[in-house]
């Protein structure tokens, strides 16, 4: 699904954790945030953010 993209497979995994500790379903806007931000790897996740909320946040 990531095609290799290092930084998104980060990003979705990050997202699957912030879903389940929240326990929450549907993946938002704050939820890319929260993934994003606690990344280590630096802001270069944002690149990634529309892309992630055009295909998944609702």
């Amino acid at each position: 699904m990531t095609g290799g993209n290092f930084l998104l497979t980060r990003l979705l995994t990050q997202i699957e954790r912030v879903l389940s500790v929240s326990d929450l379903h549907l993946v938002s806007v704050a939820v890319v945030e929260a993934a994003g931000d606690s990344l280590v790897i630096g802001p270069g996740w944002r690149g990634l953010r529309q892309i992630i909320l055009k295909h998944y946040a609702k």
